[in-house]
């Protein structure tokens, strides 16, 4: 991806609100599951989602750790595809730090801060579309993330 998009799809993601998107995942079978729940970013660029472990798309992402994602409901708007790569963290210092950013975005879901049960679920996106419908006519740009 170039500067130029990796700098929009940053902006875009950071002036969204509220800050939600949906998550497909994969099980090992291969049937599709999708749900909608909140994100946070973290300085490094990972989008940070935080569920319990027991979720369906936690245990998917134990087996297949890709996932693709949309933000942006509004069809005359702009909203982003991305596709990435999930890391899983359940706990230590890495999953406190992480966990403090995603319920300082999300305050209102603080009642599962600090659950053993939750885990952190770390997205390096690969690919990105930003997909401006409003625009006439529309316009995308889409491009690789990796580094």
């Amino acid at each position: 991806m170039t500067v130029a998009l990796r700098k929009k799809v940053l902006n875009f993601l950071n002036e969204y609100g509220p800050k939600v998107c949906v998550l497909a995942t994969v099980s090992p079978e291969g049937a599709p599951h999708c749900a909608v729940m909140g994100y946070a970013l973290g300085d490094d660029y990972p989008l940070i989602l935080n569920t319990h472990r027991q979720t369906r798309k936690w245990r998917h992402l134990t087996k297949h750790g890709s996932v693709a994602l949309t933000v942006g409901f509004d069809y005359f708007s702009l909203y982003l595809q991305l596709e990435g790569t999930a890391r899983l963290v359940e706990q230590g210092p890495e999953h406190r730090r992480y966990e403090e950013i995603y319920f300082r975005e999300h305050p209102d879901a603080l009642e599962y801060r600090g659950i053993p049960e939750t885990g952190t679920i770390l997205i390096e996106p690969k690919w990105a579309r930003l997909y401006d419908l409003s625009a006439k006519p529309s316009r995308f740009e889409e491009g690789s993330t990796a580094k």
